[in-house]
């Protein structure tokens, strides 16, 4: 039986204030939901740039360690028997999922059943586990190896990344697709078949993440920072800030600042 040795939502600046988190031995198996674009994971030497609706899979004797801020879900496990190892060695690193919201779900049924006291409850944890493992290896062999853009995927993760690091600028879509090494029509079309969303609204997501790092995190001004993150005036900024995150930029500093 597969046993739960923690679970929850993890905001890497509650537990870790340096940009580089001390290395370390995994102990038991991890599967992380990355739900923000931000910083970057190391395990054994190879750098995975997160990205919102990555799946990280480590194992034990793994070695790994962070760079910068990141959010996610997280669950860790022991007592893999070999069928289960079979499978975890093929989802083993990082991949993208499609199916992000029946992962995610996943993820918060395995909070409720690890705060479940009754008898029997690590039945339930033991199986949604398991579900866990399934979704993400059919994911990977679904998506990644049969869907008709499957070979263009890499060329799709260089243009995530280059949004990522270029999102405070004047980006076009032709800027994108270079990056991507695909003609603009042909790039738009596989962009929002293996991202789930078009290449326009992963940028303005970018944006608005970062934006939301700014504001609770640095004295810049609204004005400052709409145009760190790319916008192209305050009003602009103020109107996708509350489409995307539900209330002004204003009124989204001022909560942070009434919880502090």
């Amino acid at each position: 039986m597969l046993v739960l040795k923690d679970a929850g939502y993890y905001i890497s600046k509650n537990f870790h204030k340096e940009e580089v988190t001390p290395k370390r031995r995994v102990k038991w198996y991890e599967i992380e939901l990355y739900k923000t674009d931000w910083g970057i994971s190391v395990i054994n030497g190879e750098e995975y740039r997160h990205q919102k609706g990555n799946v990280l899979v480590a194992k034990p004797q793994d070695v790994r360690y962070s760079k910068k801020s990141f959010e996610c879900h997280s669950v860790k496990f022991a007592n893999a028997d070999r069928g289960i190892i079979r499978y975890l060695e093929e989802i083993h690193g990082v991949m993208h999922i499609m199916n992000e919201s029946r992962v995610e779900k996943i993820y918060r049924e395995i909070y409720r059943a690890a705060a479940d006291r009754r008898a029997g409850a690590e039945l339930f944890t033991d199986a949604k586990i398991r579900e866990l493992i399934y979704e993400i290896y059919n994911e990977k062999n679904t998506y990644n190896t049969a869907h008709e853009f499957s070979d263009y995927a890499e060329n799709i993760y260089a243009a995530a990344a280059f949004i990522s690091e270029n999102y405070a600028l004047g980006i076009s879509l032709n800027s994108m697709a270079s990056a991507a090494d695909l003609s603009p029509a042909f790039f738009h079309r596989v962009f929002k078949t293996i991202m789930g969303e078009t290449p326009w609204e992963y940028l303005n997501r970018t944006r608005l993440n970062n934006a939301r790092l700014y504001l609770e995190n640095t004295p810049y001004s609204i004005e400052v920072i709409s145009q760190k993150c790319g916008f192209s005036s305050r009003q602009y900024f103020d109107t996708a800030f509350k489409k995307g995150v539900g209330v002004t930029p204003a009124l989204f500093r001022k909560s942070i600042h009434r919880t502090i």
